[in-house]
């Protein structure tokens, strides 16, 4: 999934099919589920839900539930829920997988944010682990619900990535570099 955003992206909508494209990468290390780990939240905000659903799609036929939350500012911001519940097929038996979506403006799913469809998860100890990308300011808050509720944690935060060599530091995250350390951490 590619936007065009900026002159990057907006080349990359201009070429036709068949052109090349060069493309470096994957940098860094991406999510890693702990087997112990059953019963996942995997939460994504706008363009984080992309990896989330390669996750939802490994994880299925071996999770005994996987929460899926999805955040965005309306609901033509949503993107992939489609996708997301035809991975029910790929689900064991046993597996239980459930999609909320979030919007700020109520137009579609629970009204606010992907929070608020977490926490009351959280509380009732629903959850094992929180996978999640998505914005600064939803991972940020994700990481303190982690630590509050004392489950482990993946964010997968992103960053402009200059050399993605760990030279630059331009995607220096807490002390880390999410082009070698990360993005997820």
């Amino acid at each position: 999934m590619i936007s065009a955003v900026g002159p990057f992206t907006t080349l990359v909508h201009e070429k036709e099919v068949g052109d090349g494209l060069w493309i470096r990468g994957p940098f860094g290390h991406g999510f890693g589920v702990d087997p112990a780990h059953k019963r996942l939240a995997l939460i994504g905000g706008g363009y984080g839900v992309a990896p989330l659903l390669w996750l939802a799609q490994q994880q299925a036929p071996i999770a005994t539930t996987i929460t899926t939350i999805l955040g965005a500012r309306s609901a033509a911001d949503l993107l992939y829920s489609r996708r997301f519940s035809a991975i029910q097929a790929l689900a064991s038996s046993r597996a239980q997988l459930t999609l909320y979506t979030t919007t700020e403006d109520g137009s579609q799913g629970i009204e606010g944010r992907v929070t608020d469809a977490l926490v009351p998860l959280l509380e009732r100890g629903e959850i094992d682990a929180i996978y999640a990308c998505g914005p600064h300011g939803m991972l940020s808050a994700l990481e303190q619900l982690g630590q509050r509720y004392h489950l482990p944690y993946q964010l997968s935060w992103e960053a402009y990535m200059r050399c993605a060599i760990g030279i630059c530091g331009s995607c220096e995250h807490q002390g880390k570099l999410l082009c070698l350390d990360g993005p997820v951490l």
